[in-house]
């Protein structure tokens, strides 16, 4: 197994009992430890597939994985241009989010009173 680091004065060799082979302009040597962060920060979108695309894991299709976990979750998810050609479909979507709110205010007020009636 190689390893091949972006900047091709590097090249990384795996040699036996989990060394490495690093060589640099300067040097040659073998390592044990990896001394690179194995940490990968990534801002913004990484990759961002048209409407069909899809990754697939063998023979797992991750875009209907997807589906399959917002249709269980019943999760809606808004359409701007179907709502903004449907004023019936926009009203819905606004009384939704209304009674959304009103329930998780009901619900956090709920938690409050149990926790009052623990405590005393």
């Amino acid at each position: 197994m190689s390893y091949f680091p972006t900047a091709y004065s590097n090249v990384a060799v795996t040699g036996s009992s989990g060394q490495y082979l690093v060589s640099t302009n300067a040097n040659t040597t073998w390592n044990t430890t990896w001394s690179q962060s194995q940490n990968v920060k990534i801002q913004g979108k990484l990759l961002q597939l048209d409407e069909d695309a899809d990754i697939q894991f063998g023979d797992a299709s991750l875009m209907e994985t997807l589906r399959e976990i917002r249709s269980q979750l019943a999760m809606i998810t808004p359409d701007p241009k179907l709502e903004a050609e449907f004023e019936e479909l926009r009203a819905c979507a606004q009384e939704y989010e209304r009674l959304r709110a009103k329930f998780l205010e009901q619900k956090r007020m709920w938690e409050i009173l149990k926790q009052e009636m623990i405590d005393q």
